[in-house]
C-alpha cells in the first residue's frame, strides 16, 4: 500500500471521522493506555524484537 494512501477512521455506528491520516504517517504511531485515558504516540519498537523485512513498494 503506498504511503501516501489516505486512512481515515470512524467508530461502529458512526459515520463521523475520529481520525485521519496517510498510512506512511500512522505507520509511525502507537495508541498508549494510562489511567487518563489514551493517546497517540511516535512507535517504539521493543528492544528485544526480531528484526522485520521491509517490503518493496510495487
Amino acid at each position: 500500500m503506498p504511503c501516501h494512501e489516505p486512512l481515515t477512521m470512524t467508530h461502529e455506528g458512526s459515520e463521523t471521522i475520529c481520525l485521519r491520516s496517510t498510512v506512511g504517517r500512522a505507520a509511525g504511531l502507537t495508541v498508549h493506555e494510562t489511567d487518563r485515558g489514551l493517546t497517540i504516540r511516535r512507535y517504539k519498537p521493543s528492544p528485544f524484537a526480531q528484526p522485520v523485512a521491509v517490503a518493496e513498494e510495487a
